[in-house]
Order: C-alpha cells, then structure tokens, then sequence
C-alpha cells in the first residue's frame, strides 16, 4: 500500500516520510501495472499533487491534480484541485472547482459518492463555499452554504463542535446583517 501510506503522511504533514513511501512505489511497481483501468497510475498523480501542495509547489500541485482527474470518479480529485488553488491564491478558481464538486456531488445517484474522501471532505466544501460567497458579499447564498454544513455537522465530535458553532454565529450575523 505505498500510496495509501504516503497520502497519510502528506495528509499529516510529513512529506518527507510521504517521499520514502513513494520511492518504494517507484522501486517496486512495475511501469506495466501502473497503467489501465485497474493501475494506480491515478493515485500516483494525485498523492504526487498533494506532495507539491505540502511542499507549496501550485502550480505542479494544480497540474499533477488535473491530470488525475480522469477515469470512473467524477469527485475524486476536485477537492484537491480546489484546496491546490486556494492555497496557491486563486480564489476564483478554488470557488469554481467547490461548485463543481457541489454539483457533480448532488447530480450523482449512485451511494459511491458518499464512500471514501468525499465523506471527509464534503463538509469542508461547503463550509469553503460558505466563506467565499461571504467574501463575494452573497449573504443569501453564503447562510445557504454554512446551513448545510452545520446541518451535516450538528451531531460532530466535541471537539469539532467549536467549527459548528462558529459557522451558526457566522449565519446569524448574516441574517442580522440582511435586515
């Protein structure tokens, strides 16, 4: 599992354990079993994506996510695309890239789209696009966004209702705000 393990680490911020992992992937997978619809050639381009986000290479980091971004999951790489952008200070196409992920999250019928990253990471997109409507000044569309997300989020962990808290001060400000 070299992938897995170096998205772990780069996900807790050691990028340099992340490299060993992927240097025992680059050792060890043959070329010929990267390829095809079963390879890992994806992921490969993804955890490589995440690695130039944490080491603030964006634009290899937008490119590597973009080129993974193909093949059966329309959501796998659109909220590392979106982060890649935000941090790399694109807000306009981090924002983009959230409403796709959005959209392509509410149009898609089948039960995957709630497995795996995209169970982790919806939250965030919608508190994000809470806050960039709000930046945008779009008070109607921003309470929208971070009422979804309190909603989502309402029976968390205690130690995460901090963050829900924060989004229902945040929607009532607005709404004080609207009158």
């Amino acid at each position: 599992p070299y992938l897995d393990l170096a998205a772990f680490y780069v996900s807790a911020g050691r990028p340099d354990r992340a490299k060993v992992w992927i240097g025992a992937y680059e050792r060890n997978v043959p070329a010929e079993w990267r390829r095809g619809p079963s390879g890992s050639e994806r992921q490969y381009l993804r955890v490589m994506g995440s690695l130039a986000v944490a080491e603030k290479r964006f634009p290899e980091a937008i490119r590597l996510i973009r080129e993974s971004d193909r093949g059966v999951c329309q959501l796998c790489a659109l909220p590392s695309l979106a982060r890649a952008y935000d941090l790399a200070g694109e807000p306009d196409s981090a924002f983009a890239v959230y409403r796709r992920l959005d959209q392509r999250h509410l149009s898609t019928v089948d039960g995957n789209r709630f497995l795996g990253e995209n169970l982790v990471e919806f939250p965030r997109v919608l508190k994000r696009l809470g806050e960039l409507y709000e930046a945008r000044g779009n008070r109607a569309k921003a309470i929208e966004y971070y009422a979804r997300f309190a909603e989502l989020w309402k029976n968390a962990d205690p130690e995460l209702q901090p963050v829900v808290r924060d989004v229902k001060e945040r929607i009532a400000r607005l709404a004080g705000e609207g009158r």
